[in-house]
């Protein structure tokens, strides 16, 4: 730069308010202005998702008295312990759960802006080019779409990256001594158990930059000392050390799954391509400026490609379960260029920034491991919301109560219809979970089954597909169901409001359950 405009520039600066020229004042106002862009564009987005109605059944369940119940069946069918809680405080505040969920999410959106500009101000990034990293994350379709539908997707990142910001401590030894960590690692763990990866990182670099051997056991102590009583609470609940989401989508599956895996990475690199390109040439060309804090970091990304992979990846719109990791690529992409020309900061920002809403909002790209274009995905769920909603109410209406409903969507209209519910894809269900036949062809999530256990239930009706259908052919318990005599003798389709068919049982004398009340005829069950 020309001395004379240096000399201008800072002239100029001279002449502005001390308010606007105080970080304390511009950092957060900017910041507030990229969570209203993130919130509009994620307003653009917005698509009911009925994972989120999966937590709040359980919610609503405790809410009135009933546990933590999947409509009366005690199995833990969530992934998110601490997800659960803060939808349990939002369900004694004002308003309708759902609509108070999404409202959380959106606010961890904030919360992962913030988390995301302090870790890459603790990584010695320049105050602008740590906005231009929240900016670029904000204009992340998976971001955006993850901050509006009440899942807890974008706060177990915000705690990712909290978690992470521990790696640039500048006083290794006072830090692995301090309670803070544990804290911030045991939630980052109950917000989602993969988070695990990035707690056992940053403890096992800590010690190894502070020269301790024992360094990792004063936090392994602290995080211990609070997950310990949490885990123990739900295996004395729930019967079980894992959540029944783990043995329904990966019980048994070995490395079957890696196939979609590698496809759902793939569709990964197709998003963030420009991010994933400049990492590994930052990496290449500049590894002195990076730093020993990069292997780390690179640690978390690794481990968690590896776990996704093998897992399967993940069948709901987009990339979600990546998301965790974009923060960290983006500031250590940005770490190694810290001493770069400003306007190649920017130009750069830029290009990630546009490539990706671009990407997003094409309609081209894929994502989830089923491969769908994203917002042909997105649009489907958009669609099947308010059918779900309707379906739910009228079998509210329609059958006793106590009435089982058997079904594979297992959110929605579980909880408008607020009867027992059997999940026959087995995510809320523990003999599907355990014991159902699986079919490792069908996409992650949805490969097990047991049309015969679900017809021994006697639900009063059967849903086939997501939203009714008049044959079962696709999913597991579908087609056993379908194949299965007693159906065929014991059910007949009746039309749902969406005009889709239901099965709904024929009554037997065997069903006839007189109840006792003195002085009313018995009622049929």
């Amino acid at each position: 730069m020309h001395p004379d405009s240096m000399d201008t520039s800072a002239a100029e600066t001279s002449r502005m308010p001390a308010a606007l020229r105080n970080p304390r004042i511009w950092v957060p106002v900017i910041l507030l202005v990229i969570f209203t862009a993130a919130a509009i564009y994620a307003a653009k987005l917005f698509a009911a998702c009925d994972d989120t109605y999966i937590y709040l059944v359980y919610v609503r369940n405790f809410l009135d008295g009933e546990g933590l119940t999947f409509n009366g069946m005690k199995v833990q069918g969530f992934t998110s312990v601490l997800w659960v809680a803060i939808l349990v405080v939002a369900g004694w505040l004002p308003g309708d759960l759902p609509d108070n969920a999404n409202r959380l999410s959106m606010l961890s959106g904030l919360f992962v802006l913030i988390a995301t500009y302090l870790f890459a101000r603790a990584a010695d990034i320049a105050r602008g080019a740590a906005l231009g990293v929240c900016a670029v994350l904000a204009l992340g379709g998976d971001f955006a779409f993850y901050m509006s539908n009440g899942m807890e997707t974008v706060f177990s990142t915000g705690m990712m990256v909290l978690t992470a910001r521990f790696l640039f401590a500048k006083d290794p030894a006072g830090t692995l001594r301090s309670p803070y960590l544990p804290l911030v690692g045991a939630l980052t763990i109950l917000a989602r158990p993969e988070g695990v990866i990035a707690v056992a990182a940053v403890v096992i670099y800590l010690s190894w930059k502070a020269g301790t051997r024992w360094g990792p056991v004063i936090p392994a102590v602290g995080i211990f000392a609070i997950l310990g009583p949490v885990l123990i609470g739900l295996h004395a609940y729930y019967g079980e050390w894992l959540p029944n989401t783990y043995y329904a989508k990966a019980g048994g599956a070995g490395l079957a799954n890696v196939g979609q895996g590698m496809r759902y990475l793939s569709n990964f690199f197709d998003e963030y391509s420009v991010a994933v390109v400049l990492l590994f040439l930052v990496t290449v060309l500049r590894r002195k400026v990076l730093g020993p804090v990069a292997v780390p970091v690179f640690a978390i990304i690794l481990l968690w490609v590896i776990n996704t992979t093998i897992q399967g990846g993940d069948n709901l719109v987009g990339l979600r379960v990546y998301l965790p990791v974009v923060p960290l690529i983006l500031v250590l992409t940005f770490l190694g260029m810290r001493d770069v020309d400003t306007k190649l900061i920017v130009g750069t920002l830029s290009v990630i920034a546009i490539t990706q809403f671009v990407k997003y909002n094409h309609g081209h790209l894929y994502g989830s491991s089923w491969n769908k274009p994203v917002l042909k995905h997105a649009l489907g769920w958009r669609e099947a919301y308010e059918p779900r909603r309707a379906i739910g109410v009228h079998l509210d209406g329609e059958l006793e109560p106590g009435s089982i409903v058997a079904l594979n969507a297992a959110g929605i209209i579980p909880y408008y219809s607020k009867l027992p519910a059997i999940d026959m894809l087995g995510l809320n269900n523990r003999h599907i979970a355990h014991n159902g036949t699986r079919d490792r062809s069908l996409p992650y999530g949805h490969q097990a089954g047991d049309g015969k256990y679900v017809l021994e239930q006697k639900p009063a009706v059967i849903i086939f597909s997501g939203a009714g259908a008049d044959h079962g052919g696709y999913y597991v318990s579908d087609r056993e169901i379908q194949a299965n005599p007693s159906f065929q003798r014991n059910y007949q389709p009746k039309k749902l409001p969406n005009g889709r068919a239901a099965y709904f049982r024929i009554l037997r004398r065997e069903d006839l359950k007189p109840i006792r009340q003195p002085g009313k005829r018995p009622r049929r069950q």
